[in-house]
């Protein structure tokens, strides 16, 4: 980020981005930013929203500095102050920037939607269940790897589990949710054989 605050807008959501070595710096420079915002929207009568509006804070270091943590903007006499996380079009950042938050949303959004549909794609042939998961279900974990391209290992690992939890799903229907993998292999070998016999030649 250079020296002048970076305005992103899509439709209705705005984004500004401020930088700075000095923490004071960075006050002054989103002050000036909602101050300009402000004066923007009222001549063009848009009505700001401040508890729709998040402050993320990205430290120097590991953890933010007393300094950092007084970082705030005021939006229509409302004190807006640091979340450990912000929703930006669908995408959740964290202050690290890891990407383990969006991984984790991803693989809850993913979860549900493999419990809603294994129950009724357990009595189709595994093809047809992994064309279906592959439909419903992976596009939530494959949007989360487009969004971050350097994640963090514990953020891949959450998508990882994920992704072998639906494949598991794909192989052996509604039960493989409720077992480990080695465990649905064993429970696979001491279940009987439910499928319909081929037809005779």
């Amino acid at each position: 980020v250079g020296p002048q605050p970076v305005v992103t807008c899509l439709a209705d959501d705005c984004t500004i981005v401020v930088s700075h070595r000095d923490p004071q710096e960075v006050q002054a420079k989103m002050d000036r930013a909602m101050a300009d915002i402000s004066d923007y929207t009222r001549r063009n009568r848009v009505l700001l929203s401040p508890e729709k509006t998040q402050l993320l804070l990205i430290p120097r270091g590991r953890k933010a500095s007393a300094e950092e943590r007084r970082i705030e903007c005021v939006m229509r006499g409302t004190k807006i102050k640091p979340t450990p996380t912000i929703e930006i079009i669908g995408v959740t950042l964290d202050e690290q920037l890891t990407g383990e938050a969006h991984a984790a949303v991803a693989a809850r959004k993913a979860t549900a939607a493999l419990h809603q549909l294994a129950a009724t794609i357990h009595p189709l042939a595994p093809r047809d269940r992994e064309r279906l998961i592959k439909a419903t279900v992976l596009p939530h974990l494959d949007q989360c790897q487009h969004a971050f391209t350097n994640s963090s290992r514990r953020a891949q690992e959450t998508l990882q589990r994920s992704y072998q939890r639906a494949a598991r799903v794909a192989h052996w229907g509604a039960k493989a949710l409720h077992f480990s993998a080695r465990g649905v292999t064993e429970a696979g070998r001491d279940a009987p054989d439910t499928r319909p016999s081929p037809p005779a030649v």
